[in-house]
């Protein structure tokens, strides 16, 4: 299995706030009310119209030609298809990489576009358009980076803030995993997966960049590991999965929660010098769905799911040799979509969906162990597909998915209250949300479109 490279090039579009020379810092300090025009449109709220040709510092250090009418001088030798897809210039098996591809600069038979929202000032914050949603330091500045064809992506970053993503990729049925190497998209398919079976997948960085991931396959849980020259797949478990979670503890132990779906219990696998350990979690009622595990300290796993039988949110962990559980939250039907993360004071938090109101709600366990929830949005029906993360001063975010509008959404506590932002209004999106923090504590998230496409999209 050749690893070499291909040779097609991605070119990146570039918002107008960027060519103009406007520097997007992040949400404690990025753009300013300065940013925004009087007719209610942020400076970045055009991809067009920049005079003479400009080149313009685009994120992660790129750089993007246009010419004078705006838009992107289209430099990709890659071909694409009467239906938006790209075509392959290679349909060797795993392992080897290819740079993803661009078409016409409108966003079109594409697969990189640039796009920003308006925004009102209203002192302080900015007034999204659609007047319930807020951009914070007086514009909007969400830059869609790419988009991939395929569905159930999962983000990572690596140690220079460059994305990784994990993709089905439904065409060619195979598990694909994304990275940006500084100068291009390139993609390596992992291994082939089943037609019509399970999307949804889980990845991780270890110290060296390297990525890791789980997904569901025809005969179980496979987990696959790249060791910079080829992928490495082996089984963990057999049954019928769904929503696994791959994370690693500061040791760098290994550990995948999930459920199996013809049984209805939840699993921990865990990989130890032998090979993966299973345990059986919790197998009292239909439970498991939307399993999240986060690592605690002294190496103990936590993991969030929800209880069907009973319709409630759930914590399980290990206690000595056997696991507990808990019921966090259980008035009507809660706890979908969970995503749980431990704070600074290593305190648990799990960010869900209440099924009943249709809001995105987090519950917080205190040095006592006591839960409490509170409400994030409530403004539709919002909080599936939550991705929840702790910046380094114990701020909480969370990406997800408003199903009202068909947008994915970023919520954050600014001065004390939780603030909502569109991350992308035009309508399109589906889920599969995720969210990573980078370096400086900008938000990172992915999510699916409604025609199969995934965006990566950053502050």
């Amino acid at each position: 299995m050749s690893d070499a490279p291909r040779s097609l090039v991605v070119v990146r579009a570039t918002p107008l706030y960027l060519a103009v020379g406007l520097v997007v810092a992040g949400l404690a300090a990025g753009c300013t009310n300065d940013g925004v025009n009087t007719d209610g449109n942020a400076s970045g709220g055009s991809t067009g119209g920049a005079s003479g040709e400009t080149t313009a510092a685009t994120p992660n250090g790129h750089s993007t030609d246009t010419g004078s009418d705006g838009a992107l001088d289209d430099t990709s030798t890659a071909d694409t298809g009467s239906d938006g897809a790209l075509d392959d210039t290679s349909t060797g098996p795993g392992g080897s990489e290819e740079s993803a591809a661009t078409g016409s600069s409108d966003g079109s038979d594409s697969e990189a576009t640039g796009s920003s929202t308006g925004a009102t000032d209203t002192g302080g914050f900015v007034e999204c358009p659609d007047g319930d949603h807020y951009c914070a330091d007086g514009c909007c500045p969400w830059t869609t980076e790419v988009a991939i064809i395929g569905t159930g992506g999962v983000l990572a970053l690596d140690t220079q803030d460059y994305p990784h993503v994990v993709v089905r990729h439904g065409s060619s049925n195979t598990a694909r995993s994304w990275r940006f190497t500084g100068a291009e998209w390139v993609f390596q398919t992992i291994q082939e997966v089943p037609p019509n079976g399970p999307i949804s997948n889980t990845m991780l960085l270890d110290d060296n960049d390297l990525p890791h991931a789980a997904f569901p396959y025809s005969s179980g849980l496979r987990y696959a590991s790249y060791d910079g020259s080829s992928w490495t797949a082996e089984q963990v478990d057999t049954g019928l999965i769904r929503t696994p979670s791959l994370a690693r503890d500061s040791q760098g132990t290994l550990g995948i929660s999930y459920s199996e779906l013809m049984v209805d219990d939840l699993r921990f696998a865990q990989r130890t010098e032998k090979g993966w350990m299973v345990e059986v979690v919790d197998e009292i009622g239909a439970v498991g769905r939307d399993s999240s595990l986060a690592w605690g300290s002294a190496g103990i796993p936590h993991i969030s799911y929800y209880n069907e039988t009973t319709a409630d949110l759930m914590h399980a962990t290990r206690v000595g040799l056997n696991w507990a559980t808990e019921t966090v939250a259980s008035e009507g039907d809660v706890g979908t979509d969970t995503s749980i993360a431990v704070d600074t004071d290593g305190n648990l938090a799990i960010a869900y969906y209440d099924v009943t109101s249709a809001d995105l709600r987090l519950a917080r366990r205190d040095a006592g162990g006591v839960w409490s929830t509170e409400l994030v949005d409530d403004a539709g029906d919002v909080g599936r597909s939550s991705s929840l993360q702790f910046d380094n001063e114990g701020v909480p975010h969370i990406a997800y998915h408003d199903a009202t509008n068909l947008r994915p959404m970023y919520a954050s506590v600014v001065e004390g209250q939780w603030r909502v932002f569109v991350v992308d209004p035009s309508g399109d999106a589906y889920e599969d949300t995720d969210l990573v923090l980078d370096s400086l504590g900008q938000p990172h998230i992915i999510y699916s479109s409604t025609s199969a496409e995934l965006h990566y999209v950053r502050w």
